[in-house]
């Protein structure tokens, strides 16, 4: 795939380890987050990141820029894909959703990292519903390849397959979901398992030790 420019939309712990996986695949990326954590992680925590992929991967590779700015438009400047890490907050998801789109072109496809909201929700406030998908990592999200890609009602096929191709060229394994659902595959997964890890000690089959 040819070298990107990637925006990176709140720079929290998902935020921090997708720039390190774009960044070490070779793409630039443009970083944004309104807190003050922002440039303490940016000098501290990235270059442990980075340290951790070429354990994983080998360092015979040129890593992409890594640029942080103040605003959300310098951010988006010229970006080819957006990926949106904000809280879990389907109002301020909303905004902000709507707020990247207007300082991005109109072929950019975003990706939102939500582990708790549906796709079609999120969509409610952008002009262009369809380019906004769901990627939703698994932590340690730099280690780990897993991404669950999830379309909204409004979602273009498209916007879908473009995400899908970006995430599988920096080492991830995508999976696309037919539909959304609340939790998506993953996490339903680990609540059963969890659910029946506590009947397993409710009612005396195991101990807590045992089980874990």
């Amino acid at each position: 795939m040819e070298k990107l420019t990637i925006g990176i939309v709140g720079f929290g712990v998902i935020g921090q380890r997708w720039t390190a996986c774009f960044a070490h695949a070779g793409h630039t990326v443009r970083v944004f987050d309104p807190t003050e954590r922002r440039e303490q992680a940016f000098n501290e925590v990235l270059p442990e990141l980075m340290a951790d992929l070429d354990a994983l991967k080998g360092t015979s590779y040129a890593p992409g820029e890594i640029h942080l700015f103040p605003t959300l438009a310098e951010t988006l400047e010229g970006v080819d894909f957006v990926q949106e890490n904000g809280p879990e907050d389907l109002a301020l998801k909303r905004r902000l959703l709507a707020d990247i789109e207007d300082h991005i072109g109109d072929e950019v496809v975003i990706a939102s990292s939500s582990s708790a909201l549906l796709v079609s929700d999120m969509q409610g406030e952008c002009r262009l519903p369809g380019r906004v998908v769901l990627g939703h990592p698994f932590n340690p999200a730099h280690l780990m390849p897993l991404v669950e890609i999830v379309g909204g009602k409004a979602s273009d096929p498209q916007a879908i397959a473009r995400a899908h191709a970006i995430y599988e060229a920096i080492g991830k394994k995508p999976v696309t979901l037919n539909r959304e659902v609340t939790g998506h595959i993953a996490l339903r997964l680990m609540g059963a398992m969890w659910r029946e890890a506590i009947a397993l000690v409710r009612d005396g089959v195991a101990s807590v030790e045992d089980v874990d």
